[in-house]
């Protein structure tokens, strides 16, 4: 019996263009940007955002402090700031005055005051949140503050456990004070930190969010 000829693909077949796999409605990239969008949209909203904004507010503009004017700032401190914050500066803004006159003396005191008055009257160096060097009295003898320094007591043992918070505060700018030699920590070395504004505190409020 002879053989059938091989049959050859007809060149309509050879040039039919190959038919696309339809694409999922939803791709791994889609799935990935539409639940970005989603938590863009709620974080806003929630606890996570409201506690987001409430750490990282913004100081007022450090070109625009004058003496004699008022302004809201915002640091972040911690409770062990209270023990450790120092500054050596010979001036004095009316009764409020740095704990040291120098690099070894401490300031001399000119009139009794409560043994524990939450230095009302010490100066000590802060950062705001926008990185702005100012010193403060009387920041821990504000009532929220205070009450945080009450529940968590800086002993030497907790430290590390420590958390910091973030608080808003109307001061006026009473003094600027130049080459102010400042420590961040007891038994660490001065150092030269610049120009100061020294502020009288006239309220603080904590900026965080209630647990």
């Amino acid at each position: 019996m002879a053989q059938e000829p091989e049959k050859k693909p007809s060149n309509q077949a050879k040039n039919r263009a190959p038919v696309d796999e339809p694409e999922p409605v939803l791709s791994g990239r889609m799935v990935i940007a539409v639940a970005f969008a989603l938590a863009m949209s709620v974080i806003p909203v929630s606890g996570l955002g409201q506690y987001i904004t409430k750490t990282t507010p913004e100081t007022a503009a450090r070109a625009s402090w004058r003496v004699g004017q008022t302004a809201s700032i915002h640091l972040t401190v911690v409770t062990s700031d209270y023990v450790h914050l120092a500054c050596a500066m010979k001036n004095s803004a009316g009764k409020d005055h740095c704990e040291f006159k120098n690099e070894r003396e401490k300031f001399p005191s000119t009139q009794p005051s409560p043994v524990d008055d939450n230095k009302l009257h010490i100066l000590q160096p802060y950062r705001t949140t926008d990185r702005n060097l100012i010193l403060a009295a009387g920041l821990w003898a504000q009532p929220q503050v205070a009450q945080r320094l009450h529940d968590e007591p800086p002993l030497p043992s907790k430290e590390a456990s420590l958390a910091r918070f973030v608080i808003a505060c109307d001061v006026k700018f009473v003094e600027e004070w130049k080459d102010t030699m400042v420590r961040w920590k007891q038994r660490e070395r001065w150092s030269n930190q610049g120009t100061a504004m020294v502020t009288e505190v006239q309220s603080c409020e904590i900026l965080e969010e209630e647990k």
